[in-house]
């Protein structure tokens, strides 16, 4: 009977380094191909985001396993629909993402791929929606100019995007700041209209908020702008 405890303890302990080794691919990627396939959950999913771009059809085969291991896990779907996806199977990449999306909302891929569905729709509502919560988890994607176009410079999506700041997200105050260096004229022509809407209904970001978007433009030699970018959102300086 005690050999039997004894076997069963290293049967356990065994199984904990196994798991223990697999949780380390998240914060270790290298180590993501040397984890056991008895225990390769998470690095599964490493290596399949890794594969999405170079070898999607690899990465579809590491999603089909990952989801027989992890069927619930919303991480699991988002990389069988990313993979399906850059596969060019539109059918089979729209089927995971509605079961990704159903399992949770929090994974961007999953979201940045609805976010893609309701622009093409032109449901621009349900798009800055699916934006808004995308930016609350990669708040970092604002200076990204691609990100947002499709909102800025478009009537309609300016009024979907201005609904939603005017919720006052967590990203608003970075969504003033955050500016692609490369292409000041692009904030003219689409964020400073969308930051001027803000101030007229009481929404005042101030100075520090406004500071790296009103320097992009000084720089550009861009003073009217300027002007008017920190009379609405920095009056005390304008004073």
């Amino acid at each position: 009977m005690r050999s039997g405890v004894v076997a069963g303890a290293l049967a356990y302990a065994a199984l904990a380094i196994g798991n223990g080794y697999d949780r380390l691919a998240i914060s270790a990627p290298g180590t993501a191909s040397h984890v056991p396939s008895l225990f390769a959950v998470h690095a599964l999913e490493v290596t399949g985001e890794a594969a999405l771009l170079s070898n999607p059809h690899s990465a579809a085969a590491q999603a089909e396993r990952l989801v027989a291991r992890a069927p619930i896990e919303p991480s699991s779907t988002t990389l069988l629909g990313a993979s399906r996806a850059a596969s060019g199977d539109d059918g089979g990449a729209d089927r995971a993402f509605r079961v990704a999306g159903q399992l949770g909302w929090r994974t961007p891929m999953t979201q940045s791929y609805w976010l893609s569905a309701a622009l093409a729709a032109g449901d621009t509502r349900v798009a800055a929606q699916r934006l808004d919560a995308l930016l609350r988890q990669r708040p970092d994607l604002l200076s990204r100019s691609e990100v947002l176009a499709p909102f800025e410079s478009d009537a309609a999506g300016r009024d979907a995007l201005f609904e939603r700041l005017l919720t006052r997200p967590p990203w608003l105050e970075a969504y003033a700041g955050a500016t692609d260096p490369a292409t000041p004229a692009a904030l003219i022509a689409r964020r400073l209209p969308v930051l001027t809407m803000l101030a007229g209904h009481g929404i005042v970001l101030g100075c520090a908020a406004i500071a790296p978007a009103l320097g992009q433009l000084l720089s550009a030699g861009l003073t009217s702008e300027a002007a008017t970018l920190r009379r609405w959102h920095c009056p005390e300086s304008a004073r």
